[in-house]
């Protein structure tokens, strides 16, 4: 296969990907709302659990923290070594900023680039 057929390829393939992508969605938004849907039936019939054919279907609550002052939280994590109440994830593009204007990573950190194609339509 020649460079340019595998870019063809490549694109033909991106194409099918993107409908694909679009079914997916649109499923999605369908399960999101018959999901809601049941977990609302469930609690008005104060039910723990019911049955279909197919599937059964429970309701269980998530524990979902946020941070709303991150100098509190960090000051707080810091005093108490508890290190473990956070994630370790930079800010792609805060650290690229940063870099871009003083050449310096920020201490502890070091970064690296990745090939990445863009492809167009022609």
């Amino acid at each position: 296969m020649t460079l340019g057929q595998k870019i063809d390829t490549l694109f033909l393939l991106r194409e099918e990907k993107l409908k694909q992508n679009e079914i997916v969605k649109s499923i999605q938004r369908e399960f999101d709302s018959l999901q809601e849907d049941i977990i609302l039936n469930l609690q008005a019939e104060d039910v723990k659990k019911a049955n279909g054919e197919k599937a059964s279907a429970s309701v269980s609550m998530g524990f979902y923290p946020t941070v709303d002052d991150l100098e509190t939280f960090a000051n707080w994590v810091v005093k108490n070594g508890r290190y473990e109440m956070m994630q370790r994830r930079l800010s792609s593009a805060a650290v690229k900023e940063m870099y871009d204007s003083t050449n310096k990573l920020p201490p502890g950190t070091e970064a690296h680039t990745k090939a990445k194609l863009n492809l167009r339509r022609i």
